[in-house]
């Protein structure tokens, strides 16, 4: 994490897998530095974890559907 190019307050600590859908808070392999800023940064996926816990909380998909959204890959998370 000691190598990246830029301001370090745009980067900050984030989940692969949201805790918010069921991932450990304190699992390593979990944490990355992502952009806080652009398409593709923090704040994007921030807003597709927000839609895909209330998917999860109203029961429209499993736990297991929105983790595996993000593990392959956050934009491809459940819309519905």
């Amino acid at each position: 994490m000691a190598h990246f190019e830029g301001d370090p307050d745009q980067f900050k600590p984030y989940q692969i897998i949201p805790l918010a859908v069921g991932r450990r808070p304190t699992d390593p392999l979990n944490q990355v530095l992502q952009d806080w800023n652009g398409v593709d940064g923090a704040h994007a996926k921030y807003m597709v974890e927000v839609r895909v816990k209330s998917l999860v909380c109203v029961g429209r998909i499993k736990p297991v559907q929105g983790q595996l959204g993000f593990v392959e890959g956050w934009k491809r998370c459940p819309r519905h």
